[in-house]
């Protein structure tokens, strides 16, 4: 191969700088996908000269706006000749050089010259142009350009008429990628054999701006059809030019779809339960807007799995995503107790059959007439197939499935719901399944009835047909039949009043009627088929005080924050639910008692003056803000609805903390506080606790902060509980609250670096620190979760490492995922496949 001189290096640089997409380069961005496809079946090495990508690409990224301006639109003379190539031929071509001459048919132009027909441009310092046969020679620095295809090399041949050519020795640069990332083709020769296909040999491509590049691909021919297919043979990927990967053949689609079929990288883990697993994938592609993955999982301790993801895009705003995953369990490993007598105890010996299924569904449809209709369904064939084969933490301790279908419309002031949806519970050996089948409501938000009558209408109605069962092993505790209609009808008017010296007064009503179909027996617990009729009158009145305001400034006399003290009373009666045993529980709807309660709170609000951003004008910012609350029960057995010695969570309860209170007869409910510091932008911290007056105790909290600054991040929670104990009971009675129950979980994130340069990692673990099971008995602290990250981005490449580790206490299992990226190519590695496909 040639040297190169510094003019033909401006040309390059020409060709690169231009930012237009192109066509002719599709195939780049898939090169790559091919080639790491092919080494899951080929791993032989073969020498291959790498003199073709160290050669030319020399800092192909740079300024050459100057240089392009002189080549292409101010050529020093302009003698132009109109050439037309042959008779009946649409297009005329037009010759702009310096120098021009004419021998017959012949034209001769040197000195900048540019030939152009409106589609194909030609520069070069000397062409040769048959008028006749339309055959163009161009020499020395050459520079080509079709419809966005971008080359330059040392000779063109080329025919107008049949847009068939050579080039010797090309260069072609591209930023048609997904990324927009420039890259570098290099090759001895490029045969353009049709208007979309060329053959080249001896290729390489890089996305290095650099002499050495970090990685290219070079391969002794290519052949390709643009946005089809391209085919390469002896092909090699090069780490620092040094031979890596052998591909003797591969073809791949190169169509303007960013994404291609083939088997994905295999991935391994290692598990307590499961042992050695080993991921394999294919992904295939379903036109421009849908996939599907196919994968197998063998657990060496357990037998295969064997699962489907599809995806797909209905339209710009709607998806679906649907899959499944089945195990055979026992197929591989032992398969009965060790050190088990099976000659006495014959099949108490056998190791459990956990294999099952899953499924699930995550979908979003938005239709014209303004309907939105979603489907979340999660459901696996047992709880225990769910603790040891799903692929995190959260799913394997999750005490919960469901299966919801909804839809939605909203219009002015009314909303429209219809909802199709089951939900299981899983607590120790039993189970609790609420189903909804149908559940058709219609709601209208607080709306003014009248310019003239300062009061606001809102209201809900429900037509529904509901279910519920407890199981115990396999014994029904509580099981309703089918369908037990449910008709549910509540209007609701609100009276702000007009303030009066600072306070604020508004009180609403409602009122509440739901039919049901059948009841149930306090007493045996049982379902009958009586009607129960429900009705109530719950009657609010929120009290608003003037806010205290007091500006503090500094010696200097400027200001230095301001306290805004906020106190706040609501009052609210529910009155009618007698019979609040006789209710079936399904959900929110139902979980409602008699109260006659005082909700009474201060906030507590600190302001201070920050710079814009703008980094000038200065404005007003929250520092600290502090609130808190507690509940006064005039009645605190809410018309006969609590149990004592037990956890009791009904509304309106549960609206004061997310942990239960209700164990015991109780005046007050515990002082709820939450604070939120956020001293910079870049730093807060957060603090949620109850503490219990009645016990003087500490019951729980959660403390949370964070910092995130240039390079660094940092975040942490700490979630406390702790049992308090009752005290000035006899012996007969409870010892411990029964709302309470011992926690200690610690949760602590950092990372350092920047994903997109140069190095960076990162870890978030999850540690109990609980030295007590909730018998008392002892036990050591242990992790929970464990997940490290590392990486380093270059600036055409980045690799990244993740391995994950978690301990659920029945299963300790780790495992490792990487993502290998080549900008402007694509991503690589293990990290979007597993037992469910991440999102």
């Amino acid at each position: 191969m040639t040297a190169f001189s510094p003019r033909l290096q401006e040309l390059r640089r020409v060709a690169r700088d231009v930012k237009s997409p192109t066509d002719f380069m599709l195939y780049l961005r898939h090169f790559l996908a091919f080639s790491l496809f092919i080494v899951v079946c080929f791993a032989r090495a073969q020498a291959q000269q790498p003199e073709t990508t160290e050669k030319k690409v020399e800092n192909p990224i740079g300024a050459a706006e100057e240089q392009r301006k002189s080549l292409r639109q101010t050529p020093p003379t302009k003698l132009t000749i109109i050439a037309q190539p042959g008779a009946g031929a649409e297009r005329k071509v037009e010759i702009t050089s310096e120098k021009q001459q004419e021998e017959g048919n012949v034209v001769i132009a040197t000195g900048n010259v540019q030939v152009s027909d409106g589609e194909i441009l030609i520069i070069a310092d000397r062409v040769t142009y048959n008028n006749n046969t339309g055959d163009v020679l161009a020499e020395g620095e050459v520079y080509f350009e079709q419809q966005g295809q971008r080359l330059t090399g040392d000779l063109i041949e080329f025919n107008y008429k049949t847009r068939r050519g050579t080039i010797r020795n090309p260069t072609a640069f591209t930023s048609r990628t997904p990324d927009g990332t420039m890259i570098v083709v290099d090759a001895k020769r490029a045969d353009k054999t049709g208007s979309d296909t060329y053959n080249l040999d001896s290729a390489a491509l890089t996305a290095c701006q650099e002499k050495v590049p970090k990685w290219s691909f070079t391969a002794k021919r290519a052949r390709i059809r643009l946005d089809h297919r391209v085919k390469v043979y002896n092909a090699f990927f090069r780490i620092k030019n040094i031979p890596a990967l052998y591909l003797p053949y591969a073809s791949i689609s190169i169509s303007k779809k960013d994404r291609s079929s083939g088997f994905l990288l295999p991935s391994s883990g290692s598990s307590s339960i499961k042992g050695r697993t080993v991921h394999l994938a294919y992904f295939q592609t379903l036109g421009r807007s849908a996939d599907l993955l196919v994968r197998t999982d063998v657990f060496s301790k357990r037998g295969v799995g064997l699962g489907f993801d599809f995806r797909a895009r209905t339209d710009e705003n709607s998806r679906i995503a649907f899959g499944s995953f089945l195990v055979f369990d026992r197929l591989l490993g032992p398969k009965y107790l060790p050190n088990c007598d099976r000659a006495t105890l014959g099949d108490q010996c056998k190791l459990p059959d956990q294999g099952g299924s899953s499924f699930y569904v995550d979908a979003v449809q938005y239709f014209k007439n303004g309907f939105v209709a979603v489907a979340d369904v999660n459901i696996t064939s047992s709880f225990d197939f769910r603790q040891v084969f799903s692929d995190n933490i959260l799913t394997a301790i999750s005490p919960e499935e469901r299966s919801i279908f909804y839809l939605n419309k909203n219009w002015r002031s009314f909303s429209f719901n219809a909802l199709f949806g089951e939900q299981s519970v899983f607590v120790a050996n039993s189970i609790v399944k609420t189903r909804q089948l149908p559940s058709i409501e219609i709601s209208q938000r607080s709306t003014k009835v009248s310019e003239k009558f300062p009061a606001y209408f809102s209201f809900g109605a429900a037509l529904e047909g509901v279910r519920r069962s407890e199981t115990s092993a396999d014994r029904f505790d509580l099981k309703t039949p089918s369908i037990v209609q449910r008709l549910d009808l509540a209007p609701r008017l609100t009276f702000p009043l007009k303030s009066f010296a600072g306070f604020t007064l508004t009180p609403s009503v409602g009122v509440r009627s739901t039919f049901y179909s059948d009841s149930l027996d306090p007493v045996a617990r049982q379902v009958v088929g009586q009607n129960l009729l429900r009705n109530y009158v719950d009657f609010d009145v929120d009290l608003r005080a003037p806010a205290l305001a007091k500006v503090f400034h500094r010696r200097d006399g400027t200001p230095w924050f301001k306290h805004v003290i906020e106190p706040f009373v609501e009052y609210r009666r529910i009155a009618g639910i007698d019979e609040f045993d006789r209710t079936l529980p399904v959900d929110e709807r139902d979980l409602i008692a008699e109260t006659n309660e005082i909700e009474y709170g201060v906030s507590n609000r600190f302001f201070v003056k920050r710079k814009g951003t703008d980094g000038a004008t200065p404005q007003t910012h929250e520092l600290l803000d502090i609130t808190l609350t507690q509940k006064y029960f005039f009645d605190p057995t809410f018309g006969g609805a609590l149990r004592e010695g037990q956890r009791n969570q009904f509304f309106p309860v549960n609206t004061l903390s997310g942990f239960a209170f209700a164990g015991v007869k109780r005046d007050v409910s515990p002082l709820n506080l939450k604070a939120r510091l956020r001293p910079t932008q870049a730093l807060f911290a957060d603090v949620r606790l109850n503490y219990d007056t009645r016990f003087h105790g500490l019951r729980d909290f959660i403390v949370g902060g964070g910092i995130s600054k240039g390079l660094f991040s940092f975040s942490q929670s700490w979630y406390y509980t702790r049992r308090i104990e009752v005290d000035k009971f006899s012996p007969d009675q409870l010892r411990y609250d029964p709302t309470t129950f011992p926690g200690n979980q610690f949760d602590v994130s950092a990372f350092v670096g920047n994903p997109a340069r140069g190095p960076y990692g990162g870890f978030a673990i999850s540690y109990d620190l609980r030295d007590r099971f909730f018998t008392g008995a002892p036990r050591e602290r242990v992790f929970i979760n464990l997940t490290t990250t590392t990486g380093w981005a270059w600036d055409c490449c980045s690799l990244n490492v993740q391995h994950v580790t978690f301990n659920a206490g029945f299963r300790n299992e780790s495992r490792i995922l990487f993502a290998f990226t080549l900008k402007g190519i694509g991503t690589f590695g293990t990290e979007n496949f597993g037992q469910r496909r991440r999102r």
